[in-house]
């Protein structure tokens, strides 16, 4: 019996010892976030910004000018010129009353002129073609994003629609 509960009690006091080290690591890393973290989830805000304002300026400003964009509809979209206009359409259109909430990102910077960026996204006020009022959406967004010149600014997008 005593046996039993010594290693009950080691168990006990493993399991602490871990958890508290975890959070530790997990509060460290946490308390860490680099400038270049920090700008990347701002880039995430300025999206947000520009799609709920339907100001499709403010978003051809944060992509490259060679922007590679895949809608989550599965259109393939080159260059900034016309990611832009085909989203002014879409603001004009399905999109005009909608509204995106960004729900989790994650950044993992690549290099320090590289981040792998993934935003989890809401969104609510779309219609469909004939005008009707559409159910809210969710999806997640990868972004390959990149430093030009001070700047963070989105190289690559795809788009995907959760279930």
């Amino acid at each position: 019996m005593r046996h039993r509960l010594q290693i009950a009690l080691v168990t006990v006091i493993v399991t602490v010892i871990v958890t508290v080290m975890m959070a530790g690591a997990f509060g460290q890393a946490f308390a860490k976030a680099t400038p270049d973290d920090q700008a990347v989830r701002a880039l995430v805000a300025r999206y947000e910004t520009a799609w709920n304002s339907h100001d499709m300026k403010i978003l051809g400003a944060i992509t490259t000018e060679d922007v590679d964009f895949i809608n989550a509809a599965g259109s393939h979209w080159k260059g900034r010129e016309d990611v832009v206009r085909r989203l002014v359409k879409l603001h004009q259109g399905i999109f005009k009353n909608s509204v995106l909430t960004t729900e989790a990102v994650s950044v993992e910077l690549l290099r320090p002129d590289l981040a792998l960026v993934h935003v989890d996204w809401a969104t609510r006020g779309d219609v469909n073609a004939e005008g009707k009022s559409s159910q809210p959406r969710k999806g997640i967004f990868t972004w390959l994003v990149v430093e030009q010149s001070g700047a963070w600014k989105i190289r690559s997008a795809q788009n995907t629609n959760k279930r």
